[in-house]
């Protein structure tokens, strides 16, 4: 899948973060050397990942105040 996304010219500048429920020793690893630029397990904790997509863009991120 990730191939396939740096195959397009819009998107293969863009950075892909993997989240998954499945096995992470298995995906991890080969999701990274396919050209993701992070990897989570389910559950998330979403500041980490805030966190990560900030790096990931270097923007900050605008955070809606009504949202916990």
């Amino acid at each position: 899948m990730i191939d396939w996304f740096r195959r397009m010219d819009e998107l293969k500048n863009t950075p892909i973060i993997i989240i998954t429920g499945g096995e992470a020793a298995k995906y991890k690893e080969r999701a990274l050397a396919a050209g993701a630029v992070d990897f989570f397990h389910k559950p998330v904790d979403h500041e980490v990942l805030l966190a990560a997509i900030q790096k990931h863009l270097k923007a900050p991120i605008q955070r809606d105040p009504s949202t916990p």
